[in-house]
């Protein structure tokens, strides 16, 4: 199976900085620091100029 567009975008990502970032635009490959002007999208895809993928964790109890 081939891998994604995001999948490809993410190791795109961390082949250059060596960490997965905490919010994350595939779109630009680039990490959303401090501010994300949007964390929707219109269109509903990952993939568009204004989407934000945030990394999720579980917490330990």
């Amino acid at each position: 199976m081939s891998e994604g567009y995001i999948e490809r975008k993410y190791k795109k990502f961390i082949s250059k900085h060596g960490y997965i970032p905490q919010m994350f635009n595939a779109y630009d490959c680039k990490e959303v620091k401090d501010y994300a002007p949007t964390l929707t999208t219109y269109c509903g895809s990952p993939t568009a100029t204004g989407s934000i993928l945030i990394l999720e964790t579980k917490r330990q109890i």
